[in-house]
Protein backbone atom coordinates (compact mmCIF):
# COMPACT_ATOMS: atom_id res chain seq x y z
CA UNK A 1 0.00 0.00 0.00
CA UNK A 2 3.02 2.61 0.82
CA UNK A 3 3.60 2.30 -3.30
CA UNK A 4 -0.09 3.34 -4.23
CA UNK A 5 -0.79 7.08 -4.86
CA UNK A 6 -3.95 8.90 -2.65
CA UNK A 7 -6.07 8.53 -5.24
CA UNK A 8 -5.55 5.26 -5.34
CA UNK A 9 -6.50 4.55 -1.24
CA UNK A 10 -9.71 6.57 -2.06
CA UNK A 11 -12.93 4.08 -1.83
CA UNK A 12 -15.03 3.93 -4.55
CA UNK A 13 -18.32 5.99 -4.24
CA UNK A 14 -20.18 4.08 -7.07
CA UNK A 15 -21.12 1.49 -4.45
CA UNK A 16 -22.18 4.31 -1.71
CA UNK A 17 -25.85 5.58 -1.01
CA UNK A 18 -26.81 8.40 0.07
CA UNK A 19 -29.25 7.81 3.10
CA UNK A 20 -31.14 11.16 4.32
CA UNK A 21 -31.53 11.40 7.88
CA UNK A 22 -35.52 12.69 9.00
CA UNK A 23 -36.00 13.73 12.24
CA UNK A 24 -38.62 13.01 13.85
CA UNK A 25 -40.64 14.29 16.97
CA UNK A 26 -40.83 12.23 20.17
CA UNK A 27 -44.09 11.49 20.11
CA UNK A 28 -43.82 9.61 17.19
CA UNK A 29 -41.44 7.39 18.34
CA UNK A 30 -42.35 3.68 17.46
CA UNK A 31 -41.27 2.49 21.00
CA UNK A 32 -44.26 1.99 23.72
CA UNK A 33 -44.45 4.97 26.42
CA UNK A 34 -43.61 3.73 29.96
CA UNK A 35 -46.16 5.22 32.69
CA UNK A 36 -44.80 8.01 35.18
CA UNK A 37 -45.49 4.90 37.84
CA UNK A 38 -42.49 2.59 35.61
CA UNK A 39 -40.25 5.22 35.20
CA UNK A 40 -40.56 5.59 38.91
CA UNK A 41 -40.24 2.23 39.98
CA UNK A 42 -36.95 1.69 37.63
CA UNK A 43 -35.37 4.71 38.69
CA UNK A 44 -36.22 3.67 42.37
CA UNK A 45 -34.13 0.17 41.99
CA UNK A 46 -31.22 1.66 40.79
CA UNK A 47 -30.65 4.16 43.19
CA UNK A 48 -29.08 4.66 46.09
CA UNK A 49 -30.94 7.35 47.88
CA UNK A 50 -34.02 9.76 46.76
CA UNK A 51 -33.93 12.67 49.16
CA UNK A 52 -38.04 13.80 48.47
CA UNK A 53 -39.91 11.43 45.93
CA UNK A 54 -42.45 13.54 45.48
CA UNK A 55 -39.80 15.83 43.87
CA UNK A 56 -38.60 12.96 41.32
CA UNK A 57 -42.50 12.25 40.43
CA UNK A 58 -42.96 15.82 39.54
CA UNK A 59 -39.74 15.98 37.64
CA UNK A 60 -40.55 13.04 35.89
CA UNK A 61 -44.36 13.93 35.23
CA UNK A 62 -43.07 17.54 33.65
CA UNK A 63 -39.86 16.33 31.77
CA UNK A 64 -40.07 13.81 28.97
CA UNK A 65 -36.05 13.43 29.40
CA UNK A 66 -34.89 14.64 32.82
CA UNK A 67 -31.05 14.70 33.30
CA UNK A 68 -30.19 12.85 36.16
CA UNK A 69 -26.96 13.61 38.73
CA UNK A 70 -24.38 10.77 39.70
CA UNK A 71 -23.33 11.97 42.93
CA UNK A 72 -20.15 10.23 44.83
CA UNK A 73 -18.97 10.93 48.25
CA UNK A 74 -16.19 9.41 49.31
CA UNK A 75 -16.56 9.47 53.24
CA UNK A 76 -14.72 7.85 55.82
CA UNK A 77 -11.29 5.87 55.61
CA UNK A 78 -10.46 4.75 52.23
CA UNK A 79 -8.84 1.37 51.57
CA UNK A 80 -8.38 -1.07 48.84
CA UNK A 81 -10.48 -4.04 48.03
CA UNK A 82 -8.69 -7.39 47.56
Amino acid sequence: MADQSPADQTPPSSGMQSLPVESQPPSSSSTPQMSLEEKFKIIRSVEEECIQEDELLNLLNHKPEPICYDGFEPSGRMHIAQ
